[in-house]
């Protein structure tokens, strides 16, 4: 299931729905103004109705967005400009995004290392009710971005955000590759 409305464009599975999950990608990309990967996405126009983590080209830096209907707001304390991701996100180089969403906190690695954390976060998909589709998301139609290798992986309760390496290996493990895509 797909949508754009004007250059932001949403690729989400239908088939999976999730409120709490972790998931991980590959990305590459030359020419984007931004790449991530789209949460809690409702069913009537995914692109327009969800949160989001994605990394952007014009300062390297990482954030949260949400958009509601169309509008694009902006739910934790990093605000628009987010944080510094690490890499040079037009590089042309294969990278990894993994995020971590439970209830209202969020924890995004980039290159296995983390760059942004985020808890208490409030918003339209932040509530213990929110579920919704998960998948990647790009900002230009032209862009030359790939992906590959998306996992997700629901989180029931009991899981918690990973703080520390060893624990963050232990995590990846305990996440099974059942629930795998190639996008």
């Amino acid at each position: 299931h797909h949508g754009n409305t004007a250059n932001y464009y949403a690729l989400v599975q239908d088939d999976f729905w999730a409120q709490d999950v972790y998931v991980r990608t590959q990305f590459k990309t030359t020419n984007d103004g931004y790449v991530g990967v789209v949460l809690r996405a409702g069913p009537a126009n995914p692109q327009d109705n969800g949160l989001a983590v994605v990394l952007r080209s014009d300062n390297n830096n990482v954030r949260i967005h949400q958009r509601l209907n169309g509008t694009q707001t902006y739910p934790d304390s990093n605000g628009v400009d987010g944080v510094a991701s690490g890499i040079d996100v037009d590089d042309g180089v294969w990278h990894e995004l993994e995020v971590w969403l439970i209830d209202d906190e969020i924890r995004v690695n980039v290159d296995g290392v983390t760059r942004l954390t985020s808890k208490g976060i409030g918003g339209n998909f932040m509530s213990a009710a929110d579920d919704g589709m998960v998948g990647l998301t790009s900002y230009l139609a032209n862009a030359s971005t790939a992906f590959k290798n998306f996992h997700r992986q629901q989180l029931t309760s009991g899981w918690f955000l990973p703080n520390s390496t060893e624990v963050r290996n232990n995590l990846l493990v305990t996440c099974k590759d059942t629930e795998t895509a190639s996008v």
